[in-house]
């Protein structure tokens, strides 16, 4: 069990005042940065006619166009480019990835640069002290090597020149899986195998997980597992499911949410009081899917995202297909960044 409470207490334990006074300085970087050398960014500026001299601090935000999906389908097509005019870095190595391939619609790839990586991989160890791993501890992780979060934890799969990722920082050994749900047993034999302590994987996953082991008359507890957990792209697992599964595998369940287009990722403490969002990276709204404005504290809307990190591909205002509140109270965990809290999650 991991006795280490914080990975980076100076940024995670930052009083309220600290976190906007931060968000201040770096929002109008952003802004700069993106409008010199986006054009899909140009031009919704542009189009409202915002100048980044117009944007000095937080209460300015709400000046700057709000993007969704369609958006980024759009661009593509309009710009004749498959990163639909967001590229904001030309001269520095990215690496570029397809989080999803959808049906329908153009696929939305985003490209990071090294820098890019290094912020994520340090953000992500924050994340995984919070839900549990500890320093040394084995973690296996289902994902896809066209996935950025794949590459930024593993150090099996990151390319060369690249010496920070998530799991070199805690010194942990990573189980990467490559697998469909219907070969869930790989998962399973390899964690009887290797006793990792905790394993990221999807809602099917898990579900599939679940009658594999009791199919086979495996108790789940000789896996080795603490804690699993649940990574969705827009549906984070309600309070019932969580119990549901809580049940079944006689072990901690937890979540974690990511947002690909705009390389975003939280995810919640032991408390399970909402998924913890590292304001020096983000800054989030709560908007109403009509008028775009900001919902009052407490009540429900998209989630709408300011990526305040990134060099290649940030995303400015970019409103998510999630339903979330915002939790502002420090958590009992001690962390005082804002929190997210999707419908049902409690």
């Amino acid at each position: 069990m991991s006795t280490q409470r914080y990975f980076n207490p100076a940024i995670e334990l930052m009083e309220r005042n600290e976190i906007k006074n931060l968000q201040e300085k770096l929002l109008p970087k952003m802004v700069e940065h993106v409008y010199g050398r986006s054009m899909f960014h140009r031009k919704n500026f542009d189009k409202v006619g915002l100048k980044p001299m117009d944007v000095k601090s937080l209460e300015d935000l709400k000046k700057i166009p709000v993007a969704c999906k369609t958006d980024l389908e759009k661009a593509v097509k309009d710009f004749d480019d498959p990163m639909g005019g967001r590229k904001c870095v030309e001269e520095k190595p990215v690496f570029t990835f397809a989080p999803e391939f959808p049906a329908e619609g153009e696929i939305i790839y985003v490209s990071l640069s090294f820098g890019d990586i290094t912020r994520l991989a340090e953000a992500l160890a924050r994340q995984w002290i919070m839900v549990g791993v500890g320093m040394g501890e084995t973690v296996q992780v289902q994902g896809w090597s066209w996935d950025p979060l794949h590459m930024i934890v593993n150090p099996q799969i990151f390319p060369p020149g690249l010496s920070v990722t998530t799991a070199s920082l805690l010194n942990c050994k990573t189980i990467p899986v490559e697998i469909m749900p219907e070969d869930i047993g790989r998962t399973v034999f390899m964690a009887k195998f290797f006793k990792p302590s905790t394993v990221f994987m999807s809602r099917k996953t898990l579900d599939a997980m679940v009658k594999f082991v009791e199919k086979e008359g495996i108790n789940p507890k000789d896996l080795g597992y603490r804690t699993v957990v649940v990574r969705e792209s827009k549906n984070v697992l309600s309070a019932d499911e969580r119990k549901i599964f809580e049940e079944k595998l006689g072990l901690k369940i937890q979540s974690m949410l990511d947002v690909r287009e705009n390389l975003f990722y939280a995810s919640d403490c032991p408390n399970i009081d909402g998924l913890h969002v590292w304001e020096d990276m983000y800054i989030v709204e709560v908007l109403d899917p009509e008028k775009l404005e900001s919902v009052g504290l407490g009540e429900y809307g998209k989630l709408t995202i300011t990526n305040l990190f990134a060099e290649v591909v940030p995303l400015l205002r970019y409103r998510s297909d999630v339903d979330v509140t915002l939790n502002f109270e420090v958590c009992g965990c001690g962390r005082t960044h804002v929190r997210i809290v999707p419908q049902n999650y409690k």
